[in-house]
């Protein structure tokens, strides 16, 4: 049986903006500290957030809480969370979830960025 995938992340405030990159696996032990640290980084009042799914290996019910959670916090003020570079198989479960109906997904960061 092989090891789960530490998960990291990292958060980039800039003007307006959160890059939220993720690593390794989104799930129950996962997302309670990375929902802490995104309230403290929305409360600047940023009005876009960017999920990097790019190192993303997995998600679960838990994870997609959040981004649902994340998204109905940016609606809150006017803003909106974009999605990129998803991977197939976190997609997939995306899509089962109907999460890709309401949150705007790009192939990259720098897309997303733009908003193109």
């Amino acid at each position: 049986m092989s090891d789960p995938v530490a998960f990291r992340l990292e958060i980039d405030e800039r003007i307006g903006v959160i890059l939220l990159r993720l690593f390794g696996e989104l799930d129950v032990a996962s997302a309670p500290p990375v929902r802490e640290r995104l309230v403290e980084t929305m409360r600047a009042g940023n009005k876009l957030l960017v999920v990097d799914c790019e190192a993303l290996d997995f998600i679960d019910s838990s994870g997609l809480a959040l981004l649902a959670s994340a998204q109905l916090r940016m609606a809150e003020i006017g803003g909106e969370v974009r999605l990129a570079a998803i991977s197939r198989r976190v997609r997939r479960v995306l899509e089962l979830s109907g999460l890709t109906d309401v949150l705007s997904s790009y192939p990259d960061v720098e897309a997303a960025l733009a908003g193109s």
